[in-house]
């Protein structure tokens, strides 16, 4: 097995690289052009370069105790990635395609130590400083060759002063950002040479190691490589983000040291995992299928892609799988969980856009932090961290032709481009989340005997899938908590016996399993099904897919499901008259004629409060998004209409005729079955509640919207808006008709009236206001106003002539008009007469034919 040795920066150009024992000669060692400028030593760098440099001379400081016989302390550098170049003027060179970083700033540091230890002793500058040099510039190339043509005298001003002082130094170099780069470097430098007091530090250089890596040993070529440097000038977060990853595993876990192979190498498991993010798992990013960050179209048949955007889609992927693993392991009640799990999912700004997961600038602002990201890597560990890397090996190997178009399969949507793992935040909506996580969670499960390709494999993963269509088509996760509830329903799921290489609709249905929700049971129910009868009955996957498509459905039929079905033919024969009842518009067109069974299916909702309740349910014969018809096919009473058409042997039509006919309401609230029965059979033959599902179907198709059932105040109402309300658990109607008919009362809205005189027998709005003209005693017309309210309350204005500045004082001003202090209470018709005696009062009253002001109002 091919071993690489570690080497120090002198070493590597005086001796060579070796290799198996053998030793590669090197010439020259340069930064190509395909390389961006040196960045380590940018301003903006500041935070990671000081780590790094911490570290440099904690190592070169250290005093070695020989009578302890302590070993030599050594700084382990990672790698050098790269390959043999012949030179121009003959020699191999040495070309870095990644370290570029390292070796820059080790370079400087050599140089640095030379010009203040050794310089002043007379001796000439080493050879092997020589023999490296940038190619990203001429100013570049020439600024390395004149440092490197005579010594400086480094005493205390800061060596970008004394270079800068040079003749030979011109405001170009000043316009290459490597150079300034490199002076900024050389001041930190100097800076903590003067802090750490030691003089000797020239000849310990050698304790600073790192290994050498040839591009051949991967199978990989330049071309990677050239697309990974064509980016922009600064470190990214990204960057920032591994050098602090590969300092955490090299101080952690002692199994991180160990060794581990790659390629024809030997090296520790971090170096492995470290090559690996740099070249495999990179790799990733260039060529498996994707949409371009930036739209910047197609040249010359190859899509155009900002390279800059390759290490955030790397970090967003790794941002999401730590989002993953935080909340499925690290536990709710564990120390810090919702402090991390906010930094690792941080909502848009936009609190309206429930669906968006993140907001550029967050990730952005994060994307610098160690602190947080050290907390779930501790909590992770070691196998968290292998974790990660069997996720990534996979994902490198079949992304394209498995994975991507799995996640994009989604049988119940249709998208205009592509999804996948490294989207951008806007298109990372949260069900992605649940997708994300099903699916490095399955890789995870894997067996270390099997491969993500097997048979046996790829078959559970499609049944997953199949499952977690299911599932997320039909719950809502509009939110972080439900988000993540589905994510921990579909890891345990996984997480069973035998549901990755064995069989997983058996598992998911012979296994305790501790997530609920409606579309999860119904998958289980199915699952069972499927399993037990795969002998005996082998369609019954195949009928459900079938019905699961529907265009309505959506994967979910559990109510037209039962298992007594006798054979999978049963069920079939089942959807197939479901198809007649549903299409893609919602109830199809024939049973909408008199609402039979929309009002047959609520007849079957006999509860106010719960699933199967009419509490805060909202009513539609449409498809449409937010799925409301979908929600009352799910609760029991669908589920128990259909089954009970199916065993009755009786039409659709006459069977939701007869459930019309007898349904009633269960547990004996008067209110709530004046509700139900204006919903589902009021009026002779149904006709005032056809007329109200009528009315309604006019101000939805109108409005777009749908009705929704709630409690309001005293009252239960069913509303669209504001003003397109009408009240279900009174009498109100007939108390209006009576005093409108009887009583002189008229209208003050129109359409009220109009409203009124149809069959439904009943007006729309907040309020129901009456009208009705008396003389008084001067013969003057006095308005009296009647309002009734969604509060079961009425109240009576009087409207006077501008010369009455006051009345008995069981009236009041209100608003420019004389309110009777009493107000009466109404529910059922028979307050008609409490309701008409109070007016009659009221009348005697201003028309002065009575001075009984305490005269109490007839019950």
């Amino acid at each position: 097995m091919a071993t690489s040795e570690r080497h120090s920066f002198k070493a590597m150009l005086e001796k060579g690289i070796v290799i198996d024992e053998k030793v590669v000669a090197v010439d020259k060692v340069f930064i190509p052009r395909i390389q961006r400028s040196y960045a380590q030593g940018r301003k903006s760098e500041e935070e990671i370069r000081s780590d790094f440099l911490k570290d440099i001379f904690d190592c070169l400081c250290k005093v070695i105790d020989v009578h302890k016989n302590e070993k030599e302390s050594v700084l382990e550098l990672s790698f050098l990635f790269g390959s043999k170049q012949p030179l121009t003027n003959g020699g191999e060179g040495f070309e870095v395609l990644d370290g570029q970083q390292r070796i820059t700033t080790l370079f400087l540091l050599h140089w640095y130590l030379w010009m203040k230890e050794q310089a002043a002793e007379g001796k000439d500058i080493p050879a092997y400083l020589k023999q490296f040099t940038y190619e990203t510039r001429d100013t570049s190339t020439q600024f390395i060759n004149k440092i490197t043509q005579a010594s400086f005298q480094l005493q205390d001003d800061p060596p970008s002063k004394v270079i800068k002082a040079c003749k030979w130094y011109t405001a170009v170099f000043g316009c290459d950002p490597s150079v300034s780069a490199m002076l900024n470097m050389l001041d930190a430098i100097d800076g903590k040479y003067k802090e750490c007091g030691k003089t000797d530090l020239y000849d310990k250089l050698e304790r600073l190691q790192f290994y050498v890596l040839f591009l051949n040993e991967f199978e990989l070529n330049d071309e990677l490589y050239i697309k990974m440097n064509s980016r922009g000038l600064d470190l990214t977060p990204f960057e920032n983000f591994k050098a602090s990853l590969i300092r955490f595993m090299k101080k952690g876990d002692h199994r991180f040291q160990d060794d581990a192979v790659l390629g024809k190498t030997t090296m520790p498991y971090y170096l492995r995992f470290s090559t690996l993010m740099d070249t495999k798992w990179n790799d990733i990013f260039w060529t498996l299928p994707q949409v371009p960050c930036t739209e910047k179209g197609v040249v010359d048949g190859i899509v155009v892609i900002d390279n800059q955007d390759k290490d955030a889609k790397f970090f967003r992927f790794i941002i999401r799988y730590l989002f993953t693993k935080l909340v499925l392991v690290y536990g709710e009640d564990g120390d810090g969980y919702k402090e991390l799990v906010d930094f690792l999912y941080n909502k848009s700004k936009k609190e309206d856009d429930a669906q968006t997961a993140e907001s550029d600038y967050a990730v952005k602002e994060r994307m610098v932090g160690w602190d947080h990201f050290h907390k779930i890597l501790e909590k992770l560990g070691y196998e968290g961290i292998c974790s990660f890397e069997k996720v990534m090996n996979v994902m490198k190997a079949h992304y394209a032709d498995v994975i991507h178009p799995a996640i994009n399969g989604n049988p119940y949507t249709s998208k205009a481009k592509d999804w996948d793992f490294f989207a951008e935040y806007g298109d990372y909506i949260l069900p992605y989340r649940v997708v994300f996580a099903a699916v490095t969670e399955f890789i995870e499960a894997i067996p270390e005997n099997k491969a993500f390709i097997d048979p046996t494999i790829q078959d559970n993963f499609r049944k997953m899938f199949r499952v977690m269509w299911n599932v997320l088509e039909n719950t809502k996760t509009e939110d972080r908590k439900s988000t993540i509830s589905v994510i921990s329903a579909m890891s345990e799921l996984i997480q069973l016996s035998g549901s990755v290489d064995g069989d997983f609709y058996w598992s998911i249905s012979h296994n305790t399993i501790n997530s609920r929700n409606a579309q999860l049971d119904e998958e289980i129910r199915k699952a069972k099904m499927i399993s037990e009868k795969k002998e005996s009955d082998p369609n019954w996957e195949k009928a459900f897919i079938s019905a699961e498509k529907h265009p309505l459905f959506k994967g979910m039929v559990r109510f037209f499901y039962e298992e007594t079905i006798p054979s999978s033919i049963v069920f079939s024969d089942r959807y197939k008259i479901m198809k007649t009842l549903f299409d893609d518009t919602g109830i199809s067109e024939a049973y909408r004629n008199d609402h039979i069974l929309i009002r047959a299916l609520i007849g079957k909702l006999d509860k106010w409060e719960g699933e199967n309740g009419l509490k805060d349910k909202y009513i539609t014969e449409n498809a449409e998004d937010e799925g409301y018809l979908k929600i009352l096919l799910g609760t029991k009473g669908a589920e128990n209409l259909f089954c009970e058409l199916f065993k009755s042997g009786k039409t659709p039509t006459d069977f939701f005729d007869e459930v019309i006919t007898n349904a009633r309401w269960g547990d004996g609230d008067v209110r709530i079955a004046r509700v139900h029965k204006r919903l589902v059979n009021d009026g002779a033959n149904g006709a005032r509640t056809i007329a109200l599902y009528n009315q309604m179907t006019q101000i939805e198709n109108k409005r777009k919207k749908r009705y929704h059932i709630i409690q309001n105040g005293a009252c239960i109402i069913i509303c669209i808006r504001y003003n397109e309300r009408i009240v279900l658990d009174t009498e109100r109607h007939l108390i209006v008709k009576e005093l409108t008919q009887n009583d002189g009362f008229d209208f003050q809205d129109e359409e009220q009236k109009n409203s009124m005189a149809t069959p439904l027998e009943d007006a729309w709005g907040e309020k129901i206001v009456l009208k009705k003209v008396i003389p008084d005693e001067n013969g003057k017309g006095i308005t009296l106003t009647t309002e009734f309210d969604l509060w079961k309350k009425v109240s009576i204005y009087v409207n006077v002539t501008e010369d009455v500045t006051s009345l008995p004082d069981v009236f009041e001003p209100v608003a420019g008009r004389w309110k009777w202090k009493d107000t009466v209470d109404y529910d059922t018709a028979s307050d008609y007469q409490k309701i008409k005696n109070m007016v009659l009062l009221i009348e005697k009253l201003l028309q002065n034919k009575t001075e009984d002001y305490s005269q109490t109002i007839p019950e």
